[in-house]
């Protein structure tokens, strides 16, 4: 429930009103399957919100890079606000553009131009984004080279000296 999915099943059944073509996948096990499935089916998006179970990590990889958009539709309430997600970097890193509740961690990280922001558990927030970056393209575009550059930006390469030296500042030398 935190990770807020069935918040982005709702969103997808106005983006389906508009883009009667798209689909939505949702991928992995967890506790809310089966009320995420009966949602999905009483918006009558069975055939269009489709769901799969866990894949090996080889796998998952090739269906988020085939992805058109990643959506980490998680909840700002409770540790949602504070937890960050790598899902959007995983998305990033593989030239997906990503939208994103905007909580106060992803807030503090992240801007406009790298991430799509919708309010926190509105979906009709998150289906004008959906269906704005559908009508431009360029901005799609645009989110996904900001992303691929925030990760080259942000790797462990790029900032792995910075934290041996705050490891090797808080190491006791006798």
């Amino acid at each position: 429930r935190h990770q807020g999915v069935d918040v982005a099943v709702r969103a997808f059944s106005l983006v389906k009103q508009q883009v009667p073509e798209a689909r939505f996948l949702v991928y992995g096990e967890g506790p809310e399957k089966e009320n995420l499935e009966v949602l999905a089916a009483g918006l009558g998006l069975q055939d269009d919100v489709l769901f799969h179970g866990a894949l090996p990590m080889e796998e998952i990889v090739q269906v988020m890079r085939n992805a058109d958009l990643g959506v980490v539709p998680k909840r700002a309430s409770g540790f949602g606000n504070e937890a960050f997600s790598t899902k959007i970097f995983e998305f990033m890193a593989l030239g997906v553009p990503v939208v994103a509740s905007r909580t106060k961690i992803d807030s503090y990280y992240f801007n406009d131009s790298v991430l799509g922001f919708f309010t926190p558990e509105h979906e009709s927030d998150l289906a004008d984004l959906i269906l704005s970056l559908v009508q431009d393209r360029s901005r799609l575009r645009h989110l996904a080279d900001q992303g691929l550059e925030f990760i080259q930006e942000h790797n462990w390469d790029a900032k792995k000296e910075i934290y041996y030296s705050i490891v090797d500042a808080l190491v006791v030398r006798r």
